[in-house]
């Protein structure tokens, strides 16, 4: 069984912070769920993973108004 830390965006969550803690615990593998973000915010939270020790993204949680660069740039990155 593998477990994978999670990034979660939902209202009042600290998803900036757990970039943080991810960078801290020299974690590698998480999951991102963008649920609550707009196109701004995700691309404010796609920069910030960008500069983490995030290195692989086996699941996203898609919304309906992601544009399909967003996802072949995880494809592509991750």
């Amino acid at each position: 069984m593998k477990l994978i830390p999670t990034i979660t965006t939902t209202p009042g969550s600290d998803w900036k912070g757990k970039i943080d803690e991810i960078n801290n615990l020299n974690i590698e593998e998480v999951a991102v769920f963008v649920t609550c973000l707009n196109e701004e915010e995700r691309k404010n939270l796609y920069s910030l993973i960008l500069r983490s020790r995030i290195k692989h993204i086996p699941f996203v949680h898609l919304r309906g108004d992601m544009k399909l660069s967003e996802l072949d740039y995880f494809v592509k990155k991750y």
